[in-house]
């Protein structure tokens, strides 16, 4: 009985030490700043994900018209917004999620560029 609850706390052990935190934002091109023109940012997460759609990522509280990438980089692509203060944030209900473990969801406040 002793030697299986070892090999029990062993395998749960190997279970969550390979279990994959939540999902972070390493890098974004463009960076935040001045730029003249904005109808796209490349979003690099530290991990590779899953459930990322258009609408996670908002342009001025407007969702993106398309997403394409896949694993940790993705390119969001939108219309020119206006002249003036531009801010890029997710969606508060943004699905983005671990590959490893999809419930490990990112945090959507955790990022705000503003250019």
């Amino acid at each position: 009985m002793k030697c299986w609850l070892g090999i029990w706390s062993l395998v749960l052990g190997l279970a969550s030490a390979a279990h994959a935190a939540a999902p972070r934002v390493i890098n974004v091109q463009p960076p935040s700043g001045a730029v003249t023109t904005l109808t796209n940012v490349v979003v690099t997460f530290d991990q590779p994900v899953v459930g990322v759609e258009a609408a996670d990522l908002r342009v001025n509280g407007l969702p993106a018209r398309r997403v394409s990438g896949s694993g940790a980089e993705f390119t969001f692509e939108f219309d020119s917004p206006p002249t003036g203060a531009i801010e890029v944030q997710f969606a508060p209900d943004s699905g983005i999620g671990a590959a490893g473990a999809p419930g490990d969801l990112l945090d959507p406040a955790a990022f705000r560029g503003t250019y």
